[in-house]
Formats: structure tokens, sequence, C-alpha cells
């Protein structure tokens, strides 16, 4: 299985995430690339696509988002995460309020590629980070191992 890690990052934190997931992904020769540089021939060559985005205003990044609509994902494997706030520490009720009305990255990466015919083959995952900008919270390491070990036996 050929594995692509797509991502973008503001801070660095979904970066971290993304290095984290190469690393124990290792055995299976994945490939890591900022979202700038995605074409659809770079598509063309992964069965699994992974990607990942921080979630900005309630949303994934504007590049995230360009490459979802213009590429054609029809028939790959997929699996999203994105990097959040924690509502639990955020003290601005309506802030959480906000959040939890418009949510996160990563339900809306997708659902965007469900619709373009992409095959989820888990349910997408989330990474805290401290405040807006992180550092990530602290056992976001041991969370991502439970994550790709969860995420490997879906791959066949």
């Amino acid at each position: 299985m050929k594995v692509l890690i797509i991502y973008d990052s503001y801070y660095g934190n979904t970066l971290k995430v993304a290095n984290n997931y190469n690393e124990l992904l290792k055995d299976y020769h994945p490939e890591l690339i900022k979202v700038d540089v995605v074409t659809q021939s770079i598509i063309d060559t992964y069965e699994i696509i992974i990607i990942g985005s921080p979630t900005r205003a309630f949303n994934m990044t504007k590049k995230i988002k360009r490459t979802l609509k213009k590429f054609d994902y029809k028939n790959k494997k997929i699996f999203v995460f994105d990097t959040r706030a924690n509502p639990v520490l955020i003290d601005q009720k309506f802030l959480v309020k906000l959040m939890n009305r418009f949510g996160y990255a990563a339900e809306k990466m997708e659902k965007v590629l469900v619709k373009k015919n992409a095959q989820k083959i888990m349910d997408y995952k989330y990474y805290y980070v401290k405040d807006s900008e992180g550092p990530l919270v602290d056992d976001y390491q041991s969370a991502i191992k439970k994550d790709v070990a969860s995420l490997i036996q879906k791959f066949n």
C-alpha cells in the first residue's frame, strides 16, 4: 500500500502530527508533502491518502479546501485529522458555543472527500493544542500511536 500524507500547518502543530504519522507508518514508505505541492498526478500514485489541517475559523485551511475541491479522490482510501483548541480549556463561553455550533476541520474534510467518492477507512481524529496556537497537549504522541495502530488494521 502506498501512503501519501498531505498537511498544512500554521504554527507547526499539524506538521508535528503529520511527522508522527509519517514515522509510525515508515514500514509503508509514506510520502509526506505540504499541501502547496499537491498535484493530481501525485494523488493518482497513492492508494491511501491521509490529510491533516489545523482548524482555522471553525474550518480547514483555505489551501486544504482548494486541494480537496480541485482534485479527484474517487476510490482513494482516505483518512483525515485536524489540530484544534480544546473547548474545555477555553474560558470564553461564547467562543465555546461557536465551536460547538460551527465545528472543526476534520469532519468537514471527511465530508467533502466522501462526497467526492473517496473511501473513508477510519473516522477522523483530532489532536488538541493548548490555547489557539499550541503547543500540542502533552499526551498527543500516545494518542497518535493508538490511532496509527487502528489505521494500519484498516489498510487491508
